[in-house]
């Protein structure tokens, strides 16, 4: 439902205790009802993003970057198949993963990401990268979860990432605004009674561009 682009001196965490996250939306949000899913009403996911070229040891943590804050809505017709008791497996293994993965690595290991650029093959030599093109990665190394009343949120360090993958990132980093991006968080399936995998939640992105468009915290604490 919004996307925000910031920085600070240094590394952005916990994005829900600096924001006003959305709030219900009239006629659509029951609060009653989502509460009784067990599910929360929304989902943040700060991808905490480096800006200076990484180093081939370590993570940079001097570099501060920028967060792209992600937030998403539970789905009215989700909240209903769960009291009605007819949500996707995709659903309940996102219910299991929110339940469980405070005690269970099996659990946290299972996010993962999944990056479509639609326009690859018109971007010149960046085409010769369509082989990464879509193919999912996990997540759970380079992820802290923080979890309020009514959320949960995804704090992604991508500065955890591989260096093979961080270099991957760089490369695209002066290119993010001719993107046509898909991103895509999925829950990974691994018996076949939580088949088939669904997405949990999603975002297409255009003109994205971090450097320009990362508004410093002291700008929008001093509106």
């Amino acid at each position: 439902v919004a996307q925000d682009v910031v920085k600070d001196e240094k590394i952005i965490k916990n994005a829900s205790e600096i924001f006003e996250l959305p709030k219900p939306r009239p006629g659509i949000d029951n609060l009653e009802d989502i509460k009784k899913t067990g599910l929360p009403r929304i989902i943040i996911f700060n991808i905490q993003a480096f800006l200076q070229s990484p180093p081939m040891f370590g993570s940079n943590e001097s570099d501060p970057g920028c967060s792209i804050v992600q937030y998403y809505h539970i789905k009215p017709e989700t909240v209903q198949a769960c009291l009605d008791g007819t949500e996707s497996t995709a659903v309940k293994l996102w219910k299991r993963y929110f339940d469980e993965w405070e005690n269970s690595d099996d659990m946290r290991k299972r996010l993962k990401g999944i990056c479509i650029v639609r326009n690859l093959s018109s971007l010149g030599s960046l085409s010769r990268f369509e082989g990464y093109n879509g193919k999912p990665f996990i997540l759970n190394k380079c992820v802290k979860r923080h979890v309020g009343e009514d959320f949960i949120e995804f704090n992604v360090n991508i500065r955890l990432f591989s260096f093979v993958a961080k270099r991957l990132i760089h490369t695209f980093m002066d290119s993010l605004k001719k993107l046509h991006l898909s991103a895509a968080m999925v829950i990974q399936a691994e018996e076949d009674n939580e088949m088939p995998e669904g997405v949990l939640c999603c975002a297409h992105i255009r003109n994205l561009d971090p450097p320009k468009q990362a508004v410093h915290l002291s700008e929008i604490n001093n509106k």
